[in-house]
C-alpha cells in the first residue's frame, strides 16, 4: 500500500477516533451537542473558510518572505504539498469533512465545552505540533481555532 493510498484510512480511523473521544466526553460529562440554525452555521463556515483561503493564498503568494511567513512557506513546501499533492480532490474533500467532524466534537463540542474556549484553541494548536519545523501550522491552527 502506497503512502497515498494509505492516507485516506487513516484519516478514517484517527478522526473517527477523535470524534469517537468527544462524544464520549460530552456524554460522560453531561455536555449538550448545540445545533445552532443549519443556515447561519453553513453561511458562518463558508464566510470564514473563504476569508482564510484568502489569507492563505496571501501569505504563500504576496505576503513578505519574513519570519513565520517564510517559516509557514517552507513547512507548505516541504511538508503539506508533499503529503497532500498527490491526492484527488475527492481524497482532499473527504479528509477534510472527516476532520471538521472529528475535531469539533473533541475540541469545539468537549473540550470547549468543559473548559472554555481560549483552552480548546491553544490544545487545538498544540495538537498540531509535530517537532520544531511544525510550530507555524500550531500557530495558525490555533488562530483559526479561536475564530
Amino acid at each position: 500500500m502506497t503512502s497515498r493510498s494509505r492516507l485516506l484510512p487513516l484519516a478514517v480511523i484517527g478522526e473517527g477516533a477523535l470524534a469517537l473521544a468527544g462524544g464520549v466526553w460530552m456524554a460522560a460529562g453531561g455536555i449538550p451537542m448545540r445545533l445552532g440554525s443549519p443556515t447561519a452555521s453553513v453561511t458562518a463556515g463558508l464566510t470564514l473558510a473563504a476569508v482564510l483561503a484568502i489569507l492563505q493564498w496571501w501569505l504563500l503568494r504576496r505576503a513578505p518572505a519574513a519570519g513565520l511567513v517564510r517559516q509557514w512557506r517552507a513547512f507548505y513546501r516541504d511538508v503539506l504539498t508533499p503529503l497532500f499533492g498527490q491526492l484527488s480532490a475527492w481524497e482532499i474533500v473527504a479528509i477534510s469533512l472527516l476532520a471538521g467532524v472529528g475535531e469539533e466534537l473533541l475540541f469545539r463540542g468537549a473540550m470547549q465545552g468543559a473548559w472554555g474556549w481560549p483552552v480548546a484553541s491553544v490544545a487545538f494548536g498544540l495538537c498540531h505540533v509535530g517537532g520544531r519545523g511544525t510550530w507555524p501550522l500550531g500557530v495558525w491552527a490555533a488562530a483559526t481555532g479561536a475564530l
